[in-house]
């Protein structure tokens, strides 16, 4: 590769990386809206059951066995994947915009 194609390549790493961090912060907000309805939902679902007399002791797993609730918790678990897939996919394009600077240096100098 010469300079312009290493140079070429690097811009097109870079344009890559800005894309992923929108992606990423992106995902993060999916994550945490997903987190807020979640602990909503299981707020107001504990004190429902509270209300309908069932115990403190066992009143959180009731909660959360609750279909709309644990609905709820899935996505939000798939929400955290999907960011933290996000964070690593930024990183691998890190590591490839590293690795051209690493081959531009070595090549030009």
């Amino acid at each position: 590769m010469n300079g312009q194609d290493l140079q070429a390549e690097q811009m097109k790493a870079y344009k890559s990386m800005e894309d992923s961090n929108k992606n990423a912060h992106e995902k993060d907000i999916e994550m945490a809206e997903a987190i807020r309805q979640y602990d909503i939902a299981l707020g107001q679902q504990i004190l429902k059951l509270r209300a309908e007399g069932v115990q403190a002791s066992i009143v959180e797993k009731v909660a959360k066995s609750e279909p709309d609730i644990a609905e709820l918790k899935f996505k939000a678990t798939v929400a955290e994947a999907e960011a933290r897939a996000s964070k690593e996919n930024i990183n691998i394009k890190k590591k490839i915009f590293d690795s051209l600077e690493a081959t531009k240096k070595r090549e030009l100098g």
